[in-house]
């Protein structure tokens, strides 16, 4: 098996929370609910370019239509 190694510091990183991962704030107690920067820290040691964007805590739809199907 062979590793593939690519240099992650000219990425343009988007982050993406949704509505799950960090919400409810009093159960998780994670990150903040509506303007959440974990994964922006984490990346920042790899990727340089960590941009922000308008729907990174918004809903999928996943929990409507789980609730629908299951």
């Amino acid at each position: 098996m062979r590793t593939v190694k690519r240099e992650l510091s000219n990425l343009n990183v988007a982050c993406y929370y949704g509505c799950l991962l960090v919400r409810p704030a009093d159960i998780t107690k994670f990150d903040d609910a509506e303007e959440p920067t974990s994964m922006e820290r984490i990346l920042s040691n790899r990727c340089k370019n960590a941009v922000d964007w308008n729907h990174k805590v918004e809903c999928c739809g996943f929990t409507p239509i789980k609730k629908i199907f299951c």
